[in-house]
């Protein structure tokens, strides 16, 4: 009976002590397997932060973008890392669900850029002036008077004067036409040299689109009439100036132009990023290539340096001066032109005919030096402290961030970004990283702060 006791209590024992056993197993192998998955994402974390590590250093020195490029999966560290803790890699590593620079991440960097390089751009004056100086357009009665003498029979007869055909030298050759104006041979001398550099002015004008033709008067009415596009673009351009003038510097003095030896904000040679030279910035400001590029560029410096010369003319008494006495020698040869008929042109019409001509001359001249490479003064105006003396100091890149100025913030970006990616490729700023080991699949993401 005792025994009998003995083996129930025995066989009781055995019972609960197999049942401790198996829970005891049970969370042993639970813990084991959470410290297994612990480790494993210790190693995928470990994994993810090499890569991440191995960004483009050139991308980052020169643009301040974190990213790196797709390639061969090195899972090296993943495997040490489980190999130090005791476990074998017998799985295998899998990166998936990478994310590429887009335009958001691109505004985060160059919001990042400024901040440790310090603010680059205080404001623009010359947008300002161009605002003031197409407004004066109006001012000046430039327009009324120039469609006065671009319509009906004025329009051949002022463009056979511009054309300087042989009747408008025969007059000019007879002094005796002009007698009835003081100094007549000064004023005649002042007209001959300025049609002069018009006529080499137009030889050398540099190649120009949106249908300017300086040789043309209408067309010269046409451009000086487009002029409210101008104004229309910037002031539709975006508000956020915190942004937006930061941007347009980073647009138009870190990438490559058709310039030679451009080199980036931080002095980086462009050609050892791409090799050859490239017209990126024009393109970014365009969104054309090659020549047409170039000829939207050299417009839209020529627009400028026309509306500069404009203000600075007409400000300027002493040009002012030599202006008047060049209309009154027009105005005569024109009277001899339709036989005394007259036109009815008021003196007024002729002096912006000239003061126009002059801008055009200047204008020529301006474009070609800046692209040269050399710098010109814009809106000289006596009076004005900051214009008095050309503060106003412009190269080909400032005339670049001008314009940029007037464009969008998106169209900026999703230009820049294509250009980076055919420097870069698809530079990767976020990813999965995961393990596949037996029947388990553990994953982890990773991606750079900057982004966030």
């Amino acid at each position: 009976m005792r025994n009998s006791k003995r083996g129930s209590s025995s066989v009781f024992i055995a019972i609960i002590l197999s049942a401790v056993i198996t829970v005891e197993s049970t969370y042993l192998f639970a813990v084991i397997q959470m410290e297994r998955i612990v480790t494993i994402n210790r190693a995928l974390k470990a994994q993810i932060e090499t890569i991440m590590g191995d960004y483009d250093r050139e991308l980052f020195k020169v643009y301040g973008i974190y990213g790196f490029c797709k390639g061969e999966l090195d899972d090296t560290v993943f495997n040490n890392v489980l190999t130090a803790n005791g476990i074998d890699p017998e799985g295998y590593v899998i990166i998936e669900d990478f994310k590429a620079l887009a335009t958001e991440e691109l505004r985060s960097a160059i919001e990042s850029y400024y901040s440790y390089r310090g603010a680059a751009v205080l404001g623009n004056e010359c947008s300002t002036l161009l605002l003031s100086a197409v407004e004066s357009l109006d001012e000046y009665g430039i327009m009324s008077s120039l469609r006065s003498l671009t319509s009906g029979k004025a329009k051949g007869v002022i463009q056979d004067i511009l054309n300087g055909t042989e009747k408008v030298a025969e007059i000019i050759s007879v002094v005796e036409n002009f007698t009835g104006i003081d100094d007549a041979e000064s004023k005649i001398g002042d007209y001959i040299d300025m049609m002069d550099d018009y006529s080499y002015a137009k030889r050398h004008s540099p190649n120009l689109d949106n249908g300017i033709d300086i040789s043309n008067l209408s067309s010269v009415y046409d451009f000086l009439d487009d002029m409210d596009d101008l104004t229309a673009d910037i002031s539709d351009s975006t508000p956020d100036l915190l942004f937006h003038l930061p941007l347009c510097h980073y647009a138009s003095y870190n990438f490559d132009s058709r310039m030679d030896n451009d080199k980036s904000i931080i002095g980086e040679s462009f050609t050892e990023i791409h090799q050859d030279n490239f017209e990126d910035v024009e393109y970014i400001l365009t969104g054309l290539e090659g020549r047409s590029a170039e000829f939207g560029v050299n417009s839209g410096i020529f627009v400028i340096c026309f509306l500069s010369e404009l203000v600075s003319n007409a400000n300027n008494s002493k040009v002012m001066s030599v202006i008047d006495g060049i209309a009154t020698v027009i105005s005569i040869i024109v009277d001899i032109l339709t036989l005394g008929v007259g036109l009815a042109i008021p003196i007024k019409a002729y002096e912006v005919l000239i003061l126009v001509i002059y801008s055009i001359i200047n204008s020529v001249s301006d474009v070609n030096a800046v692209l040269d490479g050399y710098s010109v003064s814009l809106f000289e105006v006596d009076g004005i402290p900051v214009l008095q003396e050309g503060m106003l100091i412009f190269e080909y890149r400032d005339f670049i961030f001008s314009m940029m100025l007037w464009r969008k913030d998106e169209v900026i970006l999703d230009r820049m970004l294509y250009v980076l990616n055919r420097d870069f490729g698809d530079m990767i700023t976020s990813f999965d990283l995961g393990y596949q080991y037996e029947n388990t699949y553990l994953s982890l993401g990773g991606g750079y702060y900057l982004y966030d």
